[in-house]
């Protein structure tokens, strides 16, 4: 055998192993895609429940705060007084 036939069978070889890795590569690469897609997909959905549940927290917490007053409160308020002023001259006695 000459040299270039023993670097063409070694050559060869050496693709064929490459080959095979790139195979194996290639395999992790789909499973990986397979995850996290998944992932994907619990991540926005946590997000939605959070969102939702916090928007709920939020309107109860405004709807239910302070602010509001009672009757027993209500009764407290004086009631407006309107002082009238006698027309200039109008009938003087």
């Amino acid at each position: 055998m000459t040299r270039m036939e023993a670097f063409v069978a070694e050559a060869k070889d050496r693709f064929a192993a490459i080959e095979a890795r790139l195979e194996r590569i290639e395999g992790r690469l789909d499973r990986l895609q397979g995850e996290m897609i998944l992932s994907t997909r619990w991540i926005i959905g946590t997000m939605l429940a959070v969102s939702t549940v916090s928007i709920g927290i939020i309107t109860f917490v405004i709807n239910s705060g302070g602010g509001r007053t009672t009757p027993a409160a209500s009764a407290a308020v004086q009631p407006i007084v309107i002082y009238v002023q006698p027309a200039a001259g109008g009938n003087q006695q």
